[in-house]
Order: C-alpha cells, then structure tokens, then sequence
C-alpha cells in the first residue's frame, strides 16, 4: 500500500501486444519488440493524483491510450519509443503530460507540487 491513496505500488511487465493499466498498477514495463498498446483506466474511477510510470524499452513503438475518449495532452494517444520514460496522472479534466522528463499533473498544477499530487 502507498499510503497516500490505498492502492499498491506495483511493477508490471508487460510483453504482449495489449494491457489495460489498474488500479494497483503503479510502474508499467513495455518489453519485447512488438508494437504495444496500453489502455488507461477511466479517469472517474480513478484515484486523485494517481501516478503511472511507464518504460519502453522494447523496439517497437508503445502507444499510450486514453480510456474512451479521455485526453493525454489533449490527444487521444501518446506514442513513446524505446528507451522513454513517461508518467501521467488518474484525475482531472484530462490526463498530465508524459514523456521523457516530462512532469505529471492536473491544471493548475501540472508539475504534480501542490496538495493534490
């Protein structure tokens, strides 16, 4: 448990071509050379200021996709390749911005600073 929002902190690796990230999910690994697809759970169900944290290191692209038509930096998708390192948040009106060094959050506070981080 992490403490702060009742869930667990846990590492998934991932060598299918699909996933559909939980609750519990907390670091995501893409592995493999195929191309990969993870869903996002739904932003309503998900915890205020859960953070994923997601590592291609496969060959193929990773595509990071928003559940139904929920939002990643305003896109219904985000692509990663190998060797990026990206994060997004559960809640709000969309989800954080993700990529390499990329900070994580909800508006007004999108580098994730503030009490709702």
């Amino acid at each position: 448990m992490s403490g702060f929002d009742n869930t667990s902190f846990t590492v998934t690796t991932v060598a299918g071509t699909t996933y559909t990230a939980t609750a519990n999910d907390y670091v995501i690994v893409l592995t493999n050379s195929a191309t990969k697809t993870v869903t996002l759970p739904p932003v309503a169900t998900t915890q205020p200021g859960r953070k994923y944290e997601f590592i291609c290191t496969n060959t193929g692209v990773c595509t990071l996709d928003g559940n139904a038509s929920e939002t990643i930096n305003g896109a219904t998708t985000f692509a990663m390749v190998a060797g990026t390192v990206g994060g997004s948040t559960g809640r709000g009106g969309g989800r954080g911005r993700v990529g390499s060094g990329a900070c994580c959050g909800r508006a007004p506070d999108p580098c994730g600073q503030g009490p709702d981080r």
